[in-house]
């Protein structure tokens, strides 16, 4: 029986920049504590992630298989104040049991909304309420399955 839908953001920082500053948009970006080589990305965008630049990617590795990234110094405020919006967005379509972390909630299915095609529809519905509420530039996976641990593997 499915009793939960997990909502993952996909490279969340990066994608909440790139909401915010359009010059960001299809660029690579890395997201890092401070600018220096030394140190390494928190957060890599869809862009830079097909570079074979990823989270953990030290920023000097980065700029060399991508001289022109755009690195952006973290502002973890703003991405607190995008989470507590993408919160209430979701709440509104599915009850939120559980926030896990700034990018991933878990919402409990009941009653009718445990049949899979109904799941799968709200997932949907979830989806879209973000992209229109939230903005285009972040990307959610869904998961559905009948505890929290698989629906996160399955996102």
């Amino acid at each position: 029986m499915l009793t939960s839908l997990l909502v993952d953001f996909n490279s969340y920082f990066a994608s909440v920049e790139q909401q915010v500053r359009p010059e960001l948009r299809g660029r690579p970006v890395g997201v890092v504590p401070m600018l220096a080589d030394t140190t390494c990305l928190i957060a890599a965008s869809y862009e830079a992630k097909a570079f074979g630049v990823k989270t953990l990617t030290n920023v000097g590795e980065a700029k060399a298989r991508i001289p022109d990234i755009a690195l952006v110094v973290a502002r973890h405020e703003l991405y607190i104040q995008f989470h507590h919006r993408a919160v209430e967005i979701v709440d509104r379509v599915v009850p939120v049991r559980e926030v896990l972390s700034i990018d991933e909630m878990d919402c409990e299915l009941t009653g009718r909304w445990r049949d899979p095609a109904r799941a799968r529809d709200l997932a949907l519905k979830v989806k879209a309420a973000l992209a229109r509420d939230l903005g285009e530039c972040l990307k959610v996976s869904i998961g559905i399955g009948p505890n929290t641990f698989i629906a996160k593997t399955a996102s």
